[in-house]
């Protein structure tokens, strides 16, 4: 019913905790702001419950009832670790690719001639760099 990511919700107890509701994962879920003030508001006329861990049964008004489970996932691979690691290391993952770096553009969307004189240095260097002839556009045409 709703489009709000969990972790963007607040966790609410399925049975108030007020009313003797326990703080147990059968009795815990994930509810938007609207779906807390429709749970919560007499008048709304929605009511809801737990089936079971992470299965709700929200009645609505008009008597229909609607299943929310949660989206299907697929268990993470566990990290491969040393003989001696001691789970301190950096699991973040792979570091990202870098982007080649570009210059940023003028408000007109134009490189300056100074930015312009910059990357024909670094190709040049480059191309030394790795034993490249020049670049056959570098110079002045030949007309």
């Amino acid at each position: 019913m709703c489009t709000v990511a969990a972790a963007a919700c607040a966790i609410d107890h399925t049975h108030d905790h007020a009313l003797g509701g326990p703080t147990q994962a059968d009795n815990l879920g994930a509810l938007s702001v609207g779906d807390h003030l429709r749970k919560h508001e007499p008048t709304s006329g929605w009511t809801v419950r737990q089936t079971r861990p992470g299965r709700f049964l929200w009645t609505a008004p008009t008597g229909t009832h609607h299943i929310v489970e949660p989206d299907p996932y697929r268990p993470l691979r566990p990290v491969p670790r040393e003989r001696f690691d001691h789970g301190i290391t950096d699991t973040r993952g792979e570091p990202r690719p870098q982007r080649p770096w570009r210059p940023r553009t003028n408000k007109y969307g134009y490189l300056t001639e100074a930015q312009q004189q910059t990357l024909r240095d670094i190709d040049a260097r480059e191309r030394r760099r790795h034993q490249q002839p020049p670049n056959p556009f570098d110079g002045e045409p030949p007309f």
